[in-house]
């Protein structure tokens, strides 16, 4: 059971991407090839790329201390857990488990 709240948290943690926002606008700017036949909007859309990227990088970088604050909460919480003490049928290892049911 503790490896499977430990592969959860483990699993949150892959989940924070600190280059969301610039990957989206890449991601984007690939498919503008597909997306737009018309040669006058495709060169609108490749001199959009350089600004789009500028504001991908400034959202990534506003969000970056809340993805790091979660990211060590996560690493706290995982680090903390009395059956990583050594003793998991302790009387603190079945309280930690029963505040953890009632938070989530």
């Amino acid at each position: 059971k503790q490896a499977r709240i430990n592969s959860r948290e483990q699993a949150e943690m892959d989940q924070i991407d600190f280059l969301l926002y610039t990957k989206g606008t890449w991601s984007m700017a690939g498919n503008i090839e597909k997306d737009t036949p018309d040669p006058a909007a495709r060169s609108t859309s490749y001199t959009m790329i350089p600004s789009m990227t500028l504001f991908g990088m400034a959202m990534d970088l506003t969000s970056a201390p809340t993805n790091s604050t979660e990211m060590a909460q996560l690493k706290t919480e995982m680090a903390s857990r009395p059956a990583t003490f050594g003793k998991p049928d302790s009387m603190i290892a079945m309280a930690y488990k029963n505040n953890l049911v009632v938070q989530r």
